[in-house]
């Protein structure tokens, strides 16, 4: 079963290498972006955005505060509606432009985060934006990776609808959708993650420094 499943996935990969490169680099050039973006910050949009990562961090030490179970469930909601945005996305031929934007918002989030964090707290802010940052998206970027590349071949297989049969058409629909529910779970695996892995390791870190 393992050898089969690692078998599909290499040619999967082998067929699409430069669909993962491209979206790939969207990512990275997303993650400028925010890098960037979060120096042209005024100063008072800054100092509030401290003052409530602050507080956070604070009520870090105090697990009563923090009602795990609602995060999670608005966690969950946002990064399924993610997956099944490029789902959607997929099924118009005009949204591949879009499905490429989410990857680039993905890369603006996770840049503007890190430059955010490291910028208020130089050297302690690099524990903590690997803490924020990397234990779920070691998850959930794949998961949009795989889920963009998923979008963008349904989409052009649509626009080359004329040389497919109707059954065939249907049946890539199903399998498509069927690649998705499966996202669905590994990206509800990563809101587990963000939600009771990463405050965690902030923590440690909080205490440390």
């Amino acid at each position: 079963m393992y050898n089969k499943f690692r078998y599909v996935f290499l040619e999967h990969l082998k067929k699409n290498i430069a669909k993962y490169f491209f979206s790939i680099l969207v990512l990275l050039v997303g993650i400028v972006i925010g890098a960037m973006a979060m120096k042209f910050l005024p100063e008072l949009q800054r100092n509030e955005l401290a003052g409530y990562l602050n507080l956070y961090l604070s009520s870090l030490s105090d697990t009563s505060k923090i009602n795990d179970s609602m995060i999670l469930g608005d966690v969950i909601i946002k990064n399924t509606k993610t997956i099944l945005a490029i789902w959607i996305l997929g099924f118009t031929i005009i949204g591949l432009p879009f499905v490429l934007g989410i990857v680039c918002l993905k890369g603006i989030v996770i840049g503007f985060t890190v430059g955010f964090l490291v910028n208020e707290y130089i050297y302690k802010g690099i524990f903590l934006a690997l803490a924020v940052v990397l234990p779920h998206n070691l998850l959930s970027i794949p998961m949009i990776l795989i889920m963009s590349i998923a979008a963008i071949n349904f989409s052009l297989n649509l626009i080359k609808r004329r040389q497919y049969k109707k059954d065939n058409l249907a049946y890539s629909s199903i399998l498509y959708s069927i690649i998705c529910f499966i996202l669905c779970i590994g990206i509800i695996l990563s809101s587990l993650l963000e939600v009771y892995v990463s405050p965690v390791f902030m923590r440690w870190i909080v205490n440390l420094f």
